[in-house]
């Protein structure tokens, strides 16, 4: 049973590690393989620098979802292959 316990956890622990949120006044920032990065459709984000998607990691932008963009075009999203 104590080994059960301690698989859980760590699993856990390790899940917790990849979580990533979005600053919706500063919007920039690189995903990396294994992180999920869901946007909140009730915020409006201002893209204020780049946002990166790398190999394997995740952006979701909900239906509804207003990205502003500022800084003209330093500010954009790239999603790796």
């Amino acid at each position: 049973m104590k080994k059960i316990l301690t698989s859980v956890v760590l699993l856990t622990v390790g899940a917790l590690a990849f979580a990533q949120t979005a600053d919706p006044n500063n919007f920039q920032m690189t995903i990396g393989a294994g992180q999920t990065v869901t946007l909140d459709p009730a915020q409006t984000y201002k893209l204020t620098g780049a946002v990166v998607v790398q190999n394997g990691g995740q952006l979701i932008i909900p239906a509804g979802t207003k990205i502003l963009g500022i800084n003209g075009t330093s500010s954009y999203v790239a999603v790796a292959q």
